[in-house]
């Protein structure tokens, strides 16, 4: 009985070290699959589903009955207490994801709502904002239709949460808060990207 264990041990061990081995080489052929890819090409889900079955494929520990097809069955991490997403929700979710990679926004607009920070009318009324420099709640009509009170409580939104500013030009005009608020971190981690930051204060 020992000696049977024995080589099922051997066994299970050299499976498990030639899994490893495959999901190695798969992840690296995937890679190179990615890097041909057209960089202007929006993503699908046909190539989401793609590059999982390229990542699973030949793999018993770590495969997937189905490669390269969403699940269509509840799922359970061992030893663990995050709890994956229904199945039901998947694709969803996934086309969630798919339109905001795909969004043509500049970057700091897409992270703005990745974070929850903004919707999508707050980010377009940001971009005005940061475009004319100074708006007003006329402004904002083709984006917040309907009756003044309801552009005035939108942009005291934005101002109870430091995305705007009271500007210099009077009561009604408002200007990006660029000093403080959730912006001024990520604008900070721009310009130090781009290199525009004194020596003193990048990577800071």
């Amino acid at each position: 009985m020992k000696k049977r264990a024995d080589v099922q041990q051997l066994e299970t061990t050299t499976t498990s070290g030639a899994d490893q081995l495959r999901e190695i080489r798969n992840i690296a052929e995937t890679a190179r699959f990615i890097d041909q890819l057209d960089p202007e090409a929006p993503l699908t889900h046909n190539l989401i589903r793609e590059i999982h079955r390229r990542v699973v494929d030949g793999l018993i520990r770590e495969g997937d009955p189905t490669p390269g097809s969403y699940r269509e069955q509840e799922v359970a991490i061992t030893n663990s207490a995050h709890v994956p997403p229904s199945w039901v929700t998947v694709h969803p979710e996934i086309t969630t994801l798919l339109d905001f990679a795909n969004a043509s926004k500049p970057l700091h607009e897409q992270m703005l709502q990745r974070d929850g920070l903004v919707d999508p009318d707050e980010s377009a009324a940001l971009r005005i904002a940061l475009t004319t420099g100074v708006i007003k709640a006329g402004d904002l009509e083709p984006i917040v239709p309907g009756s003044p009170a309801r552009r005035s409580r939108f942009i005291r939104s934005l101002r109870e949460r430091s995305l705007l500013q009271q500007a210099e030009e009077g009561p009604r005009f408002y200007r990006l808060s660029l000093s403080r608020g959730p912006l001024a971190p990520r604008l900070i981690r721009r310009l130090d990207a781009l290199g525009y930051l004194p020596r003193m204060l990048a990577n800071d």
